[in-house]
């Protein structure tokens, strides 16, 4: 739910409503406005309210500044689509502070950093953010490396083009290249003389 303490009509690219500066925007409700579903939704529960109380709709723990999860605060999503997201917050210079992230596309890759595997996906969510923002962004030193997933034999349709490899065994794992489709079109370019 797209939500503010006050709620009200927010610019938001694409959104269904035009707002008086002409912009696309949405309405969000209110911080009020939420716990009034949210209750609604409590009668729903299947479960015995003294094992799971409240309500099935569940206010994620980004929603609050501290741990007791008394002081809300407003996020803000950049989202590319439904499974591709991240919510932040903007600090005092104006810079997006990571609250949660979907990983569903980047996190099949595997990290071209040492360290925890997640901070390149952190990274570059600040960096779009940012271009979205209008600020600068720097290009990252690993942009230039391979990106590698990995591949599980897990079927047979995705076995039999190695099965003449007699070191490979079915649920093994492959560390695989995956290919820019512009790299491809430029070598097709330069392959053709282009």
């Amino acid at each position: 739910m797209v939500a503010t303490r006050d709620g009200g009509f927010r610019p938001c690219e694409g959104g269904p409503y035009r707002l008086p500066d002409g912009t696309r925007g949405l309405r969000a409700l209110s911080w009020e406005g939420v716990e009034t579903i949210r209750e609604r939704f409590t009668a729903l529960s299947p479960y015995d309210r003294a094992i799971v109380p409240g309500s099935l709709l569940k206010l994620e723990d980004e929603n609050f500044t501290d741990a007791t999860r008394n002081a809300r605060c407003e996020l803000w999503c950049y989202a590319v689509s439904e499974k591709l997201y991240a919510l932040f917050k903007l600090d005092a210079r104006g810079e997006p502070v990571i609250r949660k992230y979907a990983s569903h596309v980047l996190g099949q890759y595997r990290s071209p950093i040492r360290g925890d595997r997640h901070d390149w996906i952190i990274d570059a969510w600040k960096r779009e953010i940012r271009i979205a923002l209008g600020k600068p962004a720097q290009a990252f030193a690993w942009e230039a490396y391979p990106a590698i997933s990995q591949l599980t034999l897990t079927t047979w349709n995705v076995f039999e083009p190695y099965r003449e490899n007699d070191r490979l065994r079915p649920f093994d794992f492959l560390a695989v290249g995956v290919l820019n489709r512009s790299a491809i079109d430029l070598a097709i370019e330069e392959v053709a003389g282009g």
